[in-house]
């Protein structure tokens, strides 16, 4: 993978131990989820629940921020292996390669529209953005983020039958 001028992962062993990684932080931040939330409960004092329910949405929302560059690899490591001339046989749904691919676009998009509904629901910013749409840039997300997030579904709703193209003449 080439993101911005930095190769990331090509290899299988590397695409397993940065995989293994997202898999170790996705774990820990359910964990520290799941100990939020029972904080909460036990949590008698209002002002302090306010806060804690807070700080567990701005968790969740990273917890997506984190699965979807875990998607990111995952998808890059299963279209490498699709072949670069598609079988004879019209089977896709049969293919494994062909399934994870169409697992993975499906977690994202869950992914995704758990993010928009984190951010749209939310009584406070859960996420830093830029002021306006001119101070966007690569390091800041722009002020209509949950806009760009339904965009993104759309387009992948509309190329949702591509990996058929890679599995099937």
């Amino acid at each position: 993978m080439n993101l911005q001028g930095i190769r990331l992962i090509d290899t299988p062993e590397e695409v397993k131990w940065v995989c293994d990684m997202f898999r170790i932080m996705i774990e820990d931040f359910c964990e520290a989820i799941q100990n939020g939330e029972k904080a909460l409960e036990l949590c008698e004092k209002k002002s302090a629940k306010e806060f804690i329910k807070t700080e567990i949405s701005k968790w969740k929302v990273l917890l997506c921020l984190i699965k979807n560059q875990d998607h990111i690899y995952k998808f890059h490591a299963a279209v490498k292996k699709a072949p670069v001339e598609p079988p004879e046989i019209r089977l896709p749904a049969a293919n494994q390669d062909y399934q994870r691919i169409m697992e993975i676009m499906r977690a994202e998009t869950d992914n995704i529209l758990e993010l928009i509904d984190l951010l749209s629901s939310a009584g406070s910013p859960l996420l830093l953005t830029a002021e306006d749409k001119e101070h966007e840039d690569t390091f800041w997300f722009g002020p209509d983020l949950v806009e760009q997030l339904q965009l993104k579904v759309k387009i992948m709703m509309n190329h949702w039958v591509d990996p058929q193209r890679l599995f099937s003449k």
